[in-house]
């Protein structure tokens, strides 16, 4: 069901996407600042093009966060591990004890 959504929606979005590319067909100069040349192109395609762009930048930061989040879950995980592991210890040596006398803590 979700790929089916997905997908509809995709076409939906490529549908879009065409429809204004198609309509605004008229032509802009695009130039680069150390190019000294001017780029004809439709206005359409510019915007896409320009969209598109943003897009991937966002996903490349999106996924450059994740990232570190990622790193950092890691990091947790071994240190609640550890945790885990002098707990367990510590209640052994707790059964361990006699009775009657206290346990002492270095």
């Amino acid at each position: 069901m979700k790929r089916v959504l997905y997908g509809g929606g995709l076409a939906l979005l490529c549908l879009i996407a065409a429809i204004f590319a198609a309509s605004n067909d008229q032509s802009v100069g695009l130039g680069i600042w150390p190019m000294p040349d001017m780029v004809s192109v439709p206005l359409g395609v510019a915007v896409l093009v320009a969209l598109v762009l943003g897009y991937l930048a966002g996903l490349i930061s999106g996924w450059l966060r994740r990232g570190t989040l990622r790193a950092r879950q890691r990091r947790l995980t071994r240190q609640v591990s550890t945790l885990e592991a002098e707990l367990a210890t510590a209640r052994a040596e707790a059964k361990s004890a006699p009775q009657g006398r206290s346990l002492a803590l270095t």
